[in-house]
């Protein structure tokens, strides 16, 4: 029991200890949004709205098995 408890904890804080470093790696490029921000923009727009037919698309046959 208290070896699984210790896993439990171990794999807890090896979660939080990923998130931190992800997190100080999106910090470390927030700067950069300022000089690079055409390229941003650029790629916002490709993942919202140039993305949108193939959204229609897999809504419209999700609909249509839903539907069946």
């Amino acid at each position: 029991m208290i070896s699984r408890l210790g896993r439990l904890i171990i794999g807890f804080v090896r979660e939080i200890g990923q998130i931190t470093l992800l997190m100080g790696k999106i910090l470390k490029y927030v700067p950069r949004i300022g000089k690079d921000r055409s390229l941003v923009l650029e790629q916002m727009s490709i993942v919202g709205s140039d993305s949108l037919p193939l959204v229609v698309l897999i809504g419209s046959f999700t609909g249509a098995i839903a539907a069946l």
